[in-house]
């Protein structure tokens, strides 16, 4: 399985590497815009199904491809605020995509079908 491959790489390089979904290729973090993710800390959970990892990001700090510090910079409303539009938890940007990556599309629509229907209602506004 790739999703093995890239836990021995994590372990065996202390460099981390990702199974993608949207492309079903193992990729190594880092290797083509330089943001290498150096683990610092690896856990795993109780049913020892998941791994947790925390690393160091080298250049801007970046870990989104599109160029945010982080993949989760946008805010889902809960509660009261359900059914809102989502919002920009972080401001800005550390890099731009398309300095980085050229025209490689960068954005992918590949979320799970429950989460699509929950997001469809909201996205459209941001």
């Amino acid at each position: 399985m790739d999703e093995c491959r890239g836990t021995e790489a994590d372990i065996s390089t202390g460099e981390a590497h990702y199974f993608s979904r949207a492309r079903q290729v193992l990729w190594h973090k880092g290797a083509t815009s330089g943001l290498v993710q150096k683990v610092v800390e690896a856990r795993i959970d109780d049913d020892q199904d998941a791994i947790w990892l925390r690393v160091d990001v080298a250049g801007s700090g970046a870990s989104c491809h599109v160029g945010y510090r982080s993949c989760f910079y946008r805010s889902l409303p809960v509660g009261e605020d359900a059914g809102q539009p989502l919002s920009f938890a972080e401001q800005r940007k550390t890099f731009e995509s398309e300095e980085v990556y050229g025209d490689a599309p960068t954005q992918h629509n590949c979320s799970p079908c429950w989460l699509r229907c929950i997001l469809d209602p909201v996205v459209g506004s941001v």
